[in-house]
């Protein structure tokens, strides 16, 4: 629960990270609490005052919460909460959505640190941990499955170890990749790509065996317009898969 679009991706952008600093002032519910503030980050992403929008909870759209620190990105300083309905802890005021695209679409996102740091193996060193861990994933799904073959769509596919070892078992497979070099990488290694969005990727309805978010779900704006995209792909004994 602790995760949407927190700490742990602006540390992972962090090339040295360092100690929380002193602790800082915020205002909840009236009252002003002692936070720790984060690590201070610089992101290649030029961000200005006006690219700043002050968010509700993903899941239960309320804005009442308790602050449980500050982060800072590019020199802003932006409140962390947990919300007062399902504890789900974000940012309370946070870089617009066309600011995160930009990250997740430029080239300096892939084969940054941030990969390691969330469990992709990356480089070609890692070649056999990538076949290794499209292996495990797939044995996984085809074991609840009971071996049934039918469309994969992966949702933040990476290098795209899960889908390759899905199609040569006999999978038709899809991604959805928003790094556009991810994505052409993806498309001259023969899987077909979608770079966009899942909820704006226009996928007919019930078409769908699988969807799977491994490592990306906790990245997501908006969760559940994911969800209702996933649920509207999906056929009705599809399988939903999320790795945190």
């Amino acid at each position: 629960r602790e995760g949407l679009i927190t700490t742990a991706f602006a540390r992972a952008l962090t090339s040295e990270p360092a100690a929380p600093s002193a602790d800082a002032t915020e205002e909840t519910g009236g009252q002003e609490v002692s936070v720790p503030r984060l690590p201070p980050i610089q992101v290649w992403e030029p961000l200005s005052e006006a690219e700043l929008e002050d968010a509700s909870c993903p899941i239960c759209r309320a804005r009442e919460g308790t602050a449980v620190a500050i982060s800072n990105i590019n020199g802003f300083a932006l409140p962390i909460i947990r919300c007062a309905n399902d504890g789900l802890v974000y940012l309370a005021r946070r870089p617009v959505a066309s600011w995160w695209h930009r990250i997740y679409a430029a080239s300096q996102y892939l084969g940054n640190e941030l990969d390691r740091q969330f469990g992709y193996p990356t480089g070609s060193r890692d070649a056999d941990e990538r076949i290794r861990i499209g292996v495990l994933r797939v044995d996984e799904v085809e074991h609840f499955r009971g071996r049934r073959q039918g469309v994969w769509l992966d949702i933040g596919t990476a290098s795209g170890f899960v889908l390759h070892e899905a199609k040569r078992r006999g999978w038709q497979v899809l991604a959805i990749e928003p790094n556009e070099q991810g994505a052409e990488e993806l498309r001259r290694q023969g899987i077909e790509t979608i770079q966009a969005p899942l909820e704006l990727a226009q996928l007919p309805q019930h078409t769908v065996d699988v969807v799977s978010f491994y490592d990306v779900f906790e990245h997501l704006l908006d969760p559940q317009a994911a969800l209702e995209a996933a649920r509207t792909a999906l056929r009705p004994d599809g399988m939903l898969v999320i790795r945190i």
